[in-house]
């Protein structure tokens, strides 16, 4: 499973423009989930992406998912309030509790989700997906395709 999160607009958006993103950067936007399932191997699905895998204890597990649940904005019965598919035939949108903004980005916000499973990440410094990846590598292992 895949979960990202992101500005609802640029995220769903056909195509990300430069007023989208600057928009997202410079006001605080509401916030998006985006959650895919797998059938398979991630290295399989992604095969031209980057992947670092990263073990985490059963506690950190648990406490991540408690940080997953919590990222999704709840309707009155408490249920996540879908916003519709996604961008893979097997995915789906949701609406996020948090708000994305310069300080608080898709970066930042998976930097504190493996933070929250106990794993020595420093947020702060996760300005780029680059930067996320570089502190992963230091408690994980790449994946060759």
């Amino acid at each position: 499973m895949e979960v990202g999160w992101g500005d609802r607009d640029f995220y769903v958006a056909p195509e990300g423009t430069l007023w989208l993103a600057v928009k997202a950067v410079f006001w605080p936007t509401p916030g998006v989930l985006h959650v895919v399932g797998f059938d398979g191997p991630v290295d399989r699905i992604f095969r031209e992406r980057e992947i670092v895998e990263v073990l985490v204890s059963d506690r950190g597990f648990r406490q991540l998912a408690v940080f997953l649940q919590d990222a999704y904005a709840r309707d009155e019965s408490g249920r996540a309030t879908p916003l519709g598919p996604g961008q893979y035939p097997n995915s789906r949108f949701y609406v996020a509790r948090d708000k994305y903004f310069l300080l608080r980005t898709c970066n930042t916000w998976t930097a504190r989700a493996l933070r929250s499973a106990g794993l020595p990440i420093t947020p702060l410094y996760a300005v780029t997906a680059g930067n996320v990846m570089g502190q992963a590598r230091r408690f994980g292992k790449d994946v060759e395709p």
